[in-house]
C-alpha cells in the first residue's frame, strides 16, 4: 500500500521548521507512521515534539557544562589561595557558606 504524503498542509502549523522535511525525516516521518495506525499528523506532530525534546536536552547539557566548568574553576582558586597564603606563612580560612538550616522541634 502506498502512502500519499500531504505537502499541501501549512509549514507553519505541522512541519517543525517552515522548510519541507528532507529525506531522512521523511524516513522517521514513515517509520513512525507504519509503526501503529498512527494518521501523518499525529507522526508529524510527534516527530516535531521529538525533535524540540533533543533541542532542550542540548541547552540543559550545556548549561550543566558551564556550571561544571564554574565550579572547577571556584575549587582551583580555592587551591590557589591555600597555597598562596602557605607560601607567604599565613593560614588561608575558607568562606562559609551563608545558608542557613532553622528546624523548629515542637515541644
Amino acid at each position: 500500500m502506498m502512502h500519499i504524503i500531504p505537502f499541501d498542509i501549512p509549514a507553519s502549523g505541522l512541519f517543525c521548521s517552515t522548510m519541507l522535511p528532507s529525506v531522512n525525516h521523511l524516513s522517521g516521518l514513515i517509520s513512525l507512521r507504519l509503526m501503529g495506525n498512527v494518521s501523518w499528523t499525529a507522526a508529524l506532530t510527534l516527530h516535531c515534539s521529538l525533535q524540540a525534546s533533543k533541542a532542550k536536552r542540548e541547552v540543559i547539557f550545556k548549561r550543566a557544562e558551564t556550571y561544571v566548568k564554574e565550579y572547577l574553576s571556584k575549587e582551583r582558586e580555592e587551591i590557589r589561595l591555600k597555597r598562596a597564603a602557605r607560601a607567604a606563612g599565613d593560614f588561608y580560612v575558607p568562606a562559609q557558606p551563608k545558608v542557613y538550616f532553622v528546624i523548629r522541634i515542637r515541644g
